[in-house]
């Protein structure tokens, strides 16, 4: 009796503790952590700290301006091969919001003569890899 008197005992307190775990309180907005939209001719996906990566973009402006927000979020990074063989391109400039380009994201825009990057980007892979084959770099 007594060792299922311990068991049921153990079990009662198991469950009233774990009740509150994995529950915990935030200051932090209701942000949704790898939610994905498009904002007009961006596709962004919200990064942990509720800013924005830029990952698709379907336009086809010659001289493009990168948004510093798209939907009230802030643009930190253009993910990489985003803008990747757009031909339309002439002319980019990156807002200062945006602190990371990837890997080959204006590659072979073979009429991109002109870029203009934000103060805030600290982390580029590479002038060769971002700006593959593109005049730009052949300047």
């Amino acid at each position: 009796m007594k060792k299922i008197l311990c068991l049921i005992l153990s079990l009662a307190m198991l469950a009233s503790i774990s009740v509150g775990v994995g529950l915990t309180a935030s200051a932090e907005s209701d942000v949704e952590t790898g939610y994905s939209d498009y904002s007009g001719d961006f596709g962004y996906a919200v990064l942990e700290d509720g800013t924005v990566a830029i990952f698709d973009y379907t336009g086809s402006a010659s001289e493009l301006v990168i948004p510093s927000e798209l939907d009230g979020y802030t643009v930190t990074e253009i993910q990489g091969e985003v803008f990747e063989f757009c031909s339309s391109l002439t002319e980019v400039t990156v807002p200062d919001s945006v602190v990371s380009i990837g890997a080959w994201a204006f590659s072979s825009c073979e009429n991109l003569t002109k870029v203009n990057i934000g103060s805030g980007v600290t982390n580029i892979t590479s002038a060769y890899e971002v700006f593959y084959d593109c005049p730009v770099c052949r300047k």
